[in-house]
């Protein structure tokens, strides 16, 4: 999940797949809603939109872990200034 783009996201997702053993990862974003195969077990996953109905979702699962990506917004700014 993130706030903005340029949050840190991708970052934070490729070094999960990288250090942590799941099952599968999506290659982009992709909605929580979007059903997974029951067989592939632990899946991490990343869209930012799902950020206002994870609340929900997290008291409906309690094997559903999120990590929230909130960086400073000037951050933000600065990186999305530098982006060509």
């Amino acid at each position: 999940m993130g706030c903005s783009p340029r949050s840190g996201t991708t970052l934070i997702k490729e070094m999960m797949v990288n250090f942590f053993e799941f099952d599968a990862y999506t290659e982009h974003e992709r909605s929580i809603f979007k059903e997974f195969d029951p067989a592939l077990g632990l899946v991490c996953s990343k869209n930012p939109l799902d950020t206002v109905v994870i609340g929900s979702l997290l008291k409906l699962d309690r094997n559903l872990s999120v990590i929230y990506m909130l960086r400073d917004p000037r951050d933000t700014l600065s990186s999305r200034s530098h982006r060509k």
